[in-house]
């Protein structure tokens, strides 16, 4: 079955669907987005991001303050399975603190409690990755491939039993396994940002869409 909007959105194991391009989740004014996948409040903009209103509507993130928060816990998928996928361009390198420039698309609020962080990975000169990070065990996966700048993709990582795998413009670019535990909401769900006093890491981009399933 589909989600009634065109495009029509696959619904089985849907629990987070936020879509700026639909004004039943973002009318175009105003600080909240919703989630179109069981019509609650995906997250707030708080601040660093403005809205463009052209052909294919979305958020800009200004890649230095631009976030979206919330207290879903839809994507505490301890672990199960789970498929994020996100549809956005990067319009540049994040601010870099502390040397690292990943871009974040969603993240855990703090590093506890299993917390994680989707994010497309950078050096000081280009975007060179997508992965997934974890706490308590501070590791990263990864998977290499160049990005531009000014260019929408197409975004994805599937968790399969212990098979991680992450897709740009539908095709992979890679596995790798992991028995952790995923948590992108662990004490409050973030869009744009990564916090730690220090060592802050934000998107700089816009974002069209974001959706979640707890399933591969």
């Amino acid at each position: 079955m589909g989600l009634n909007y065109n495009p029509a959105s696959v619904i089985q194991g849907l629990v987070m669907y936020m879509d700026i391009t639909n004004p039943r989740s973002y009318s175009g004014s105003g600080n909240t987005v919703f989630n179109l996948a069981n019509s609650g409040i995906a997250a707030t903009i708080i601040t660093g991001i403005t809205y463009d209103d052209n052909n294919k509507k979305n958020l800009n993130f200004n890649g230095s303050s631009g976030y979206m928060f919330s207290n879903d816990t839809s994507m505490n998928f301890g672990s199960s399975d789970f498929t994020i996928q996100t549809t956005l361009k990067l319009n540049g390198l994040s601010n870099g603190f502390t040397g690292a420039y990943d871009s974040v698309i969603c993240a855990g609020a703090a590093l506890t409690n299993n917390s994680s962080i989707f994010y497309v990975s950078g050096t000081a000169s280009s975007h060179n990755g997508l992965g997934l990070w974890h706490q308590p065990t501070s590791t990263s996966i990864e998977r290499l491939t160049n990005f531009q700048t000014n260019k929408v993709y197409n975004l994805a990582v599937t968790k399969n039993t212990s098979q991680i795998e992450f897709f740009v413009d539908g095709a992979s670019i890679g596995t790798t396994s992991s028995s952790n535990y995923f948590n992108f909401t662990a004490n409050g769900f973030a869009i744009g940002r990564w916090f730690a006093a220090g060592s802050e890491q934000y998107l700089k981009g816009n974002i069209y869409d974001l959706k979640a399933y707890n399933r591969a």
